[in-house]
C-alpha cells in the first residue's frame, strides 16, 4: 500500500507545480503569426517538354546482298543412246553358171 501512496504523492506534487505556474502566469502567450509571409519564389506552371519532331521519313534501304562467287555449272548431261551395230547379213554364195 505504501507504493501506491508514494505514487499518489508524486502525482499530487506534479499537479501542484502545474497549478503554481498557471497562477503565476494566468494567460498563455500564444505565438504571434509573422507579420509578413516568408519570401518564396513565385509558383510557375509546370513546363511541358519541348515537342520533338519525328525525323524525316525516308524509304527503308534494302539490305545489301552480295552475289555468291561464280561457280561454273557442269554441262547438262543427257544419256547417250546405246551403240547399235548394223546386223550382220551373210552374203549369199556366188554360184557360177557354166
Amino acid at each position: 500500500m505504501a507504493k501506491y501512496n508514494v505514487a499518489q504523492l508524486l502525482i499530487l506534487l506534479l499537479n501542484l507545480g502545474t497549478l503554481l505556474i498557471s497562477l503565476a502566469c494566468p494567460y498563455c502567450p500564444y505565438p504571434t503569426p509573422p507579420s509578413k509571409p516568408p519570401k518564396l519564389p513565385p509558383k510557375l506552371p509546370p513546363k511541358h517538354p519541348p515537342k520533338v519532331k519525328p525525323p524525316p521519313h525516308s524509304p527503308p534501304k534494302p539490305p545489301v546482298v552480295k552475289p555468291p562467287p561464280y561457280v561454273p555449272k557442269p554441262p547438262p548431261s543427257t544419256p547417250k543412246p546405246p551403240v547399235v551395230h548394223p546386223p550382220v547379213i551373210p552374203k549369199p554364195p556366188i554360184v557360177h553358171l557354166r
